[in-house]
């Protein structure tokens, strides 16, 4: 916002087209990214939950199983007419090895991966593997259970991100621009605009419920300021002005005062 009109009775603040176009891209911009961060936080939650598989020897040399696994909507379970063997696949990188038992299956060559990637339970996850292998071999076991539990690493990871970006995307959620502020002597009252993602709000007021305008620093390391008023109440309403600057908010952030205090003289 910045001050469009300046009488001895009327103080008018709007916010431009440009700038009211490029707050709410910063603004959408945030709830994306937020929510691109809360959904790998919800990913690596569900990753590291616990699974399941769960074999019998329909014949000599027919295995069918059940894996069980977690999602987003709860338990899933994916059933296997008929089980061929298991492998580890391995994900080499600079850094080393990643590794995972897969199983696989006759349908249309599709391999279910029973295990995350992991870096360092190999001798395990070989294991896991070789216990399945063995299984198809011995015509004597008729049934498996294998059951992998929660890897606390990525579960742990998870949960971090999410309890940081959920209350990060309900905030910019709630948060609102304001586009208008005018205060008017004539009318002794203030009316102010502000529109965010839940729609519009708007603030029709004496002016004797301000008590005061004054500069917000915004983000010190860029050098972000705003000017806010502060109402008798003790509510502050950012004006989110056009320029960050800190002579643009003391600018502002005077003319206000002086106007409020020229009512009151």
């Amino acid at each position: 916002m910045k001050i469009v009109e300046q009488t001895p009775t009327l103080l008018k603040l709007q916010k431009s087209k440009f700038s009211l176009i490029r707050s709410y891209a910063g603004l959408f911009g945030l709830i994306i990214s937020g929510t691109v961060f809360l959904s790998m936080g919800l990913l690596l939650f569900y990753s590291g939950s616990p699974t399941t598989l769960k074999c019998n020897r329909v014949e000599p040399t027919q295995i069918s199983c059940k894996f069980t696994s977690h999602t987003f909507l709860g338990e899933e379970t994916t059933s296997i007419r008929r089980l061929e063997g298991a492998t580890v696949e391995v994900d080499l990188d600079s850094d080393g090895g990643s590794y995972r038992v897969v199983v696989l299956t006759e349908e249309d060559n599709i391999n279910i991966p029973l295990t995350d990637y992991s870096t360092s339970d190999e001798e395990r996850i070989r294991k896991e593997a070789s216990k399945i292998n063995n299984f198809i071999n011995n015509p004597s076991q008729n049934s498996l259970i294998i059951e992998n539990g929660h890897n606390w690493f990525m579960y742990i990871i998870g949960v971090f991100i999410f309890l940081i970006c959920s209350p990060l995307i309900i905030y910019f959620i709630k948060e609102k621009i304001t586009t208008i502020c005018i205060l008017d002597k004539q009318s002794g009252r203030m009316y102010l605009r502000r529109y965010g993602i839940l729609g519009r709000e708007t603030i029709d007021c004496t002016l004797d419920t301000i008590n005061r305008a004054r500069v917000e620093e915004v983000d010190s390391e860029n050098n972000n300021y705003d000017t806010e008023l502060v109402l008798v109440s003790g509510r502050k309403i950012r004006l989110n002005l056009d320029s960050s600057t800190l002579y643009a908010s003391r600018k502002v952030t005077t003319s206000i005062n002086q106007f409020l205090s020229r009512k009151k003289s």
